[in-house]
């Protein structure tokens, strides 16, 4: 057990009590499905236990979650912990987390002189990735961990062996350069190249099919020294993504991959997932999709679609160092970026006023995202629901976990039927993730030590093996900074939707790359985009960020 929640504080005057009676701690969450009732079991006692509470889960359902507790923040009806997305709560956090409200503890009065206390809490809420989540100028939420290890190639390991794409021991491997790549997709793309799983010859086949977001190609961007959405140049300035010269090869690269015949013409039809039906109906041999989360549904579709059972996790691809005959760029930066990521946080947990004792609260919250709290919320008690293998792989006992009604617990069907464990899932759906404090401890950097829905051991090896690759995403230095005024966000919206209109037309070719883009820019600039740079290069600046 960590020493820190036996350990003193002295009150800074707040509503706390501190007189070590157990107190009764209300959690208003959400849930994707049915918000049942939470009834008492072992995981939850052992919870209590460890931390000397009493926990009372209230909630709704995604869709309602904010119309009941909007009523209920303002009739000063608070639960000790809310959950929420500050981002999409239509104002409603912001207005919560103003001081002058007293409606929400602001962090940053609770940790302060106590980080012996909540060293968990305080690495994550003040570590690079978060601590520019701030609202009036404070830390109001922990926040519910985007898994760093978002992005990851994955490419049909059959068809490689079919192309002769293997080593030497006749094994499918993966691109390691953008020019592998290209080969790769070249041999993919054509007709009646490869036999599925009833021996008949495939129709027409691509290498990929992009959605019209675009950003389902992102693993591509860290070969072409891209860095996602808005950032920070060399020169300390702000830029978006898709008016940087160094997109520009990027985008001559994938409009010839697009003329070669290597991309699917209909790829800008795709919205939302859509371009995962491409991968599930052998259209495509290769997919880029998030690391982690949605890895055993996608491999498990196709296995179900296509009887492939083989699936190989490509690394992040390193740039060839050619120079572009268009714009005079060098085409790749040899990789040392690695994959490019839009990961950052989804939403996360607030005290509000209404606790008891505030630092009793934070006992559960520090607790819950320890290495020892966060085994307990994902898998339960060790050798009652789980046990460890010889490697230290969890393996769950759902048989053993289901003899007991834990109804913290979620059981996830799988394509293929079987089952697999989706954690504390009455906690809120969001609330984070395992996150591998021993690599944090050695590097600074948030990353997730393995999924929740990914224990199914059939595809731990793809999950392990994506880890090791995106552990070490290129992310935005701004991608977490929540102090940006509002009134830029109708502008940066409109110069996303310019941009990213343009990207598609400059893929199949309908746009010139030269003169263009010069008139793109120039529509940006229409947009608002140099008053959106302005402002936020002084927030940045505001806040250290820059300069």
């Amino acid at each position: 057990m960590i020493g820190v929640l036996t350990a003193g504080v002295t009150s800074c005057g707040n509503r706390g009590n501190n007189d070590g009676s157990s107190a009764t701690i209300r959690i208003f969450t959400y849930s994707g499905n049915e918000f049942e009732a939470v009834t008492m079991d072992s995981v939850m006692k052992k919870i209590e236990d460890t931390v000397g509470v009493k926990i009372a889960f209230e909630g709704a359902v995604a869709d309602d979650y904010y119309t009941k507790l909007t009523p209920m923040m303002g009739s000063q009806d608070w639960p000790d912990i809310i959950w929420s997305d500050p981002e999409n709560s239509g104002g409603a956090f912001q207005n919560w987390s103003d001081p002058r409200q007293e409606m929400l503890y602001n962090l940053d009065d609770l940790l302060t002189g106590n980080a012996e206390r909540y060293p968990y809490l305080t690495k994550l809420i003040y570590s690079d990735q978060y601590k520019n989540i701030i609202y009036h100028e404070g830390h109001y939420i922990v926040p519910a961990v985007q898994t760093s290890t978002a992005w990851a190639i994955y490419y049909r390991a059959d068809w490689l062996e079919q192309i002769g794409f293997v080593d030497e021991s006749g094994n499918a491997k993966a691109p390691v350069t953008l020019d592998e790549f290209e080969y790769v997709m070249s041999r993919f793309s054509g007709t009646g190249l490869f036999t599925d799983a009833n021996g008949q010859k495939t129709g027409q086949t691509y290498g990929i099919s992009p959605n019209t977001q675009n950003f389902y190609v992102n693993p591509l961007y860290g070969a072409f020294g891209i860095t996602p959405d808005w950032d920070i140049t060399e020169t300390g300035d702000v830029s978006y993504m898709y008016a940087r010269e160094e997109f520009k090869p990027y985008l001559e690269w994938m409009n010839a991959m697009y003329e070669k015949g290597y991309i699917d013409p209909t790829f800008n039809q795709n919205v939302g997932f859509t371009d995962r039906d491409a991968w599930y109906n052998g259209k495509v041999g290769c997919i880029m999709t998030n690391g982690e989360g949605h890895m055993e549904w996608v491999i498990g579709n196709l296995e179900a679609a296509q009887g492939a059972d083989k699936v190989i996790v490509g690394p992040p691809l390193e740039g060839t160092g050619n120079v572009s005959e268009l714009t005079g760029c060098t085409l790749g930066v040899k990789g040392e970026k690695g994959y490019s990521n839009w990961g950052g946080y989804y939403g996360g947990y607030a005290i509000t006023q209404g606790t008891k004792d505030p630092y009793k609260t934070l006992d559960l919250l520090e607790y819950l995202i320890s290495p020892e709290g966060s085994m307990l919320r994902l898998y339960g008690i060790e050798g009652t629901h789980y046990t460890l293998d010889d490697n230290g792989n969890v393996i769950v006992d759902l048989d053993g976990r289901n003899a007991e009604r834990i109804n913290y617990f979620e059981d996830v069907t799988n394509p293929d039927g079987t089952k697999s464990c989706a954690g504390l899932h009455k906690m809120g759906s969001r609330f984070g993730y395992n996150v591998d404090w021993d690599y944090f401890e050695e590097t600074g950097k948030i990353a997730v030590a393995t999924d929740i829905g990914a224990l199914y051991p059939k595809y731990r090896e793809y999950v392990q093996q994506a880890l090791e690759y995106t552990k070490d995403m290129q992310t935005s230095v701004l991608l977490n900074v929540t102090a940006f005024p509002s009134t830029i966000d109708s502008r940066k919206s409109e110069v996303m939707n310019i941009a990213s209109q343009f990207v598609n037309k400059a893929i199949v070719g309908t746009v010139n790359l030269t003169s263009d883009w010069t008139a793109m820019l120039k529509d940006l600039d229409n947009a608002g985009y140099q008053t959106v740079r302005s402002v936020m290069r002084e927030t940045a600046e505001e806040l250290g960020i820059i300069g």
